[in-house]
């Protein structure tokens, strides 16, 4: 189980693509048939299912994807967001300051071939909203 805090998008692009080289030698230390748990704020959007055959995201969470949680999505080939596949009453962890529009930033990832062995993944709206992370 990993823990991670990625970088806002107005970090510089060099702190993003370092971040992401990290995340990827991260996860490569993990052995094959290791079960990879991990969660965080990943600062990106990656949205939700957008047809059948798509298996990085379920049905259920906030709709809204940017292009941070494309790049993730890319980063995180056979992962897919456990919390996207189980139905809850939020899913938004984060509103914009300035249009009020609710994101999910916060997941849980789990290599997709165990997202069988997954009972439920979820994140808590604690009913604050900061201007910014």
């Amino acid at each position: 189980m990993q823990y991670t805090y990625a970088p806002v998008s107005t970090a510089p692009a060099g702190d993003i693509e370092d971040y992401h080289k990290q995340l990827i030698d991260c996860l490569k230390q993990a052995g094959q048939k290791d079960m990879v748990i991990f969660g965080g704020d990943f600062n990106a959007s990656v949205g939700t299912r957008t047809n059948r055959n798509e298996t990085f995201c379920g049905p259920y969470g906030c709709n809204n994807g940017n292009n941070a949680g494309q790049k993730l999505q890319a980063t995180l080939a056979g992962f897919c967001n456990a919390t996207s596949f189980f139905q809850h009453h939020t899913y938004s962890t984060w509103q914009h300051p300035g249009k009020h529009t609710q994101h999910q930033i916060d997941y849980f990832f789990v290599h997709r071939r165990d997202l069988k062995r997954v009972r439920d993944a979820s994140v808590f709206d604690f009913g604050m909203w900061p201007d910014s992370d």
